[in-house]
């Protein structure tokens, strides 16, 4: 079983979170059913539900309606994957922007880990 964790800064602020309670309910919903199962099936959850998107970095993949929402994610140590951007996808490829997002807060998290500064 794998444990889905918000990414969170140094003045511990969670942009993941901060970003999904933004969303309505319904899409709310879905997205923490979609968490669940990803703690559930870890690396083995595939499409419809999640993709691998670049190297190491994965997304979740959340449709309600006319709503395209992605969770950027990669997997860490041996039983976690670290929420690392939530947005809503405009177009049928991810921005580089988003992956840029994703890829700095991967590499912050991961520095903050070695230094000691994150704990589990």
């Amino acid at each position: 079983m794998f444990k889905a964790i918000f990414y969170w800064t140094e003045r511990g602020e969670m942009p993941v979170k901060n970003f999904i309670e933004s969303l309505p309910e319904k899409i709310r919903q879905k997205i923490a059913a979609w968490i669940d199962l990803l703690e559930h099936e870890g690396p083995s959850l595939r499409r419809p539900y999640a993709d691998k998107v670049k190297d190491k970095l994965y997304e979740l993949r959340i449709r309600l309606g006319s709503d395209n929402i992605r969770v950027l994610y990669f997997f860490f140590l041996k039983d976690k994957a670290i929420l690392l951007h939530g947005f809503r996808k405009k177009d049928w490829k991810i921005e580089a922007n988003d992956l840029e997002i994703a890829h700095k807060r991967a590499l912050d998290f991961i520095s903050r880990y070695e230094r000691g500064n994150i704990k589990f």
